[in-house]
């Protein structure tokens, strides 16, 4: 169950990422409402038993990764 946790939580990051990082608003409202199942199954699996933990999305850091000269290609 601890692996569907990672995978889940970082999931929802991912989507979080996405949705901060797009431009067009219906493909950053699309990214929100997968975050938003992510977060559910969290969620459910909390309900079944898994250790518990607040709402992940109001605690992941969306702001984008800073990029460095080496992943710049050319």
């Amino acid at each position: 169950m601890t692996d569907d946790l990672a995978f889940f939580e970082r999931r929802l990051r991912e989507e979080l990422a996405r949705a901060e990082n797009e431009a067009e608003p219906r493909v950053r409202q699309l990214h929100r409402g997968w975050a938003d199942l992510y977060q559910e199954r969290l969620n459910g699996l909390q309900r079944e038993g898994a250790a518990p933990y607040g709402d992940i999305a109001s605690a992941v850091d969306t702001r984008p990764t800073p990029r460095v000269a080496a992943d710049i290609p050319g």
